[in-house]
């Protein structure tokens, strides 16, 4: 079970450690968050680089900070508090040690992060991007919902995002490696679906979302697979924020 982190923050944070996002499956603790401030940063994971099944490493400057592989379509399953600083987060393959990708990130004090390990075939990304949830308003009840693009395929996406009985939001030419902002919804159930031209590649409902629940959804799998690793639609519980 891995170990959820204390961070300082403008409001109380309770991390979601359930994963109930199709395939994507791990679980963890829950501890909320308080305001002790503390010299760290919080991480947490995603293996989607559709060939690593038998899983990733990801080291910070040397450091381990995985306890044991990631396989495909896991996560950590909440964030893990890392020493703060500009480090250089490199990920690599669990079975044979060689590095799939290396980036360099510097980690704030007291702030959240997230990082997407995607790819096949030798192109990987490490995509990483901070979790801005001191950023995020919880007054009118809504929920936030962040896309990561971690499709290995040089084809533009179109990502329709439709809360039921609301309008929808729609990215257009949304590519590999592409990560959105937090999209603010009203709660309830959502459907996220990827279409390439007229044609709908993927597409999922998650049903009643609640207010203030912050989600990642990953767009993953490899287009000519009809295995494990189609296309398909995951996601994430990152966190519960409250006022």
């Amino acid at each position: 079970m891995q170990t959820n982190l204390t961070l300082g923050l403008k409001r109380t944070m309770l991390i979601m450690g359930t994963v109930v996002a199709a395939s994507l499956a791990l679980s963890s603790c829950s501890k909320s968050v308080d305001a002790e401030n503390t010299p760290i940063a919080g991480l947490i994971a995603f293996n989607v680089a559709t060939d690593q099944n038998y899983g990733i490493g990801i080291s910070l400057s040397g450091s381990e900070f995985l306890s044991s592989a990631l396989g495909y379509a896991n996560y950590t399953g909440g964030y893990q508090a890392v020493a703060t600083g500009q480090r250089i987060v490199r990920s690599y393959s669990a079975t044979t040690g060689s590095t799939m990708a290396q980036t360099t990130t510097n980690f704030e004090l007291g702030k959240y992060y997230s990082v997407v390990v995607a790819g096949a075939n030798g192109n990987y990304r490490n995509l990483v991007v901070e979790d801005k949830y001191d950023e995020l308003p919880t007054s009118n009840g809504n929920i936030f919902i962040r896309y990561f693009n971690t499709i290995p395929d040089s084809s533009k996406l179109t990502v329709t995002i439709t809360p039921e009985g609301n309008p929808a939001i729609t990215d257009a030419n949304v590519g590999f490696g592409a990560i959105s902002d937090f999209k603010e919804l009203p709660a309830g159930n959502v459907i996220v679906s990827i279409t390439n031209g007229s044609n709908i590649v993927a597409s999922k409902k998650k049903e009643d979302i609640k207010s203030n629940q912050v989600y990642a959804v990953l767009l993953a799998g490899i287009p000519s697979s009809t295995g494990a690793d189609s296309i398909d639609v995951k996601f994430a519980p990152l966190a519960q924020l409250s006022n």
